[in-house]
């Protein structure tokens, strides 16, 4: 992923300078190095950590060159904005992989990610910019409801780890719920719709944690109604008394 980094300077650079075609070009490339590193660390675990801290750093630096890139042509706004998207997609399918191996730590990056993109929205909002907060609450929408597959994918050797781990990322959803409803209260007509849509993405994604909640639940109690006696579970009958009974 070091060289993701290298081209996303590059790519900074020239869009500062309002260099649209070495910008675009330098897009471009961003994007095969980051569809060669998601297929590389697929095949190595080790990598897999190390590829998410990348791109977890990438995503949050997109910040700044998004809003540099407004000097820049619409057409080329917009293939920047396409690259942005390819590496908040591949930031979630390394989340979504880390919770088959490493749930807890994936949930907790998931978590704090997510928390920061409304903290960055909420710092855009007290500068006035409402635009920069726009773009970031449309990434945070996209990573809300990317959470679903993240908690799908939760390993599931360790029950009761993974309805711990249900349990947090509902309850977090529930909490970025009422800082989202804060923004809406200081934001204007326009920005208000994308809220709006961040909002109810949130909440589907809290109803859908609910429902996996539920679902484990009710596994668990029917389980627990046909447990086997212990001396039934190592393939024992259970003695009768003289009566038969």
């Amino acid at each position: 992923m070091e060289f993701a980094e290298r081209e996303m300077e590059r790519l900074q650079e020239k869009t500062g300078q309002a260099d649209s075609e070495a910008a675009e070009r330098a897009s471009q490339r961003y994007q095969k190095i980051l569809n060669l590193g998601e297929r590389l660390s697929a095949e190595n675990e080790p990598l897999l950590e190390q590829m998410e801290e990348k791109l977890r750093l990438i995503n949050e630096r997109w910040d700044a060159i998004l809003e540099e890139s407004s000097n820049l042509p619409e057409s080329v706004q917009k293939k920047l904005e396409l690259s942005r998207e390819i590496a908040t997609e591949r930031h979630l399918n390394a989340l979504e992989a880390m919770a088959k191996n490493d749930p807890e730590k994936a949930v907790e990056r998931f978590e704090d990610f997510t928390e920061k993109r409304l903290e960055k929205a909420a710092a855009y909002l007290e500068k006035k910019d409402e635009k920069s907060a726009e773009k970031i609450l449309q990434m945070y929408e996209k990573y809300i409801v990317g959470g679903q597959n993240v908690s799908s994918a939760l390993k599931e050797n360790l029950a009761e780890q993974k309805d711990a781990l249900l349990k947090r990322l509902q309850t977090s959803a529930v909490e970025q719920e009422g800082i989202l409803r804060k923004i809406n209260a200081q934001v204007g007509a326009q920005t208000r719709e994308q809220v709006k849509n961040a909002l109810e993405s949130v909440k589907e994604t809290n109803e859908a944690y609910q429902e996996k909640i539920r679902e484990r639940k009710e596994i668990q109690a029917q389980n627990s109604t046909i447990a086997p006696q212990p001396n039934q579970a190592a393939g024992q009958t259970v003695p009768r008394d003289a009566a038969g009974r």
